[in-house]
């Protein structure tokens, strides 16, 4: 995973989605953050651990419309350890 894409994520503020709201989550992620890039999105997946530690699962590009219609969780706080 990129620095870069961790620190831009500490910027985000209402581009989270939480696992209840997906409809199809096949990599089985608990957090998806995104950023819309144009015609794009970039995707930075997590996954809980059996500790209760959110994991980086993936880190990819997807279209823009991808998550378009699906709700979004606003992030007052994160703590990166």
């Amino acid at each position: 995973m990129s620095l870069s894409a961790i620190s831009s994520i500490s910027k985000l503020t209402s581009c989270c989605i939480v696992a209840k709201d997906l409809s199809k989550n096949t990599m089985k992620l608990d957090v998806i953050f995104f950023e819309d890039k144009n015609k794009s999105s970039a995707v930075l997946g997590l996954r809980r651990d059996k500790s209760g530690v959110f994991k980086p699962v993936t880190l990819h590009f997807t279209s823009a419309k991808k998550y378009a219609k699906v709700r979004k969780t606003d992030v007052k706080e994160m703590k990166w350890l």
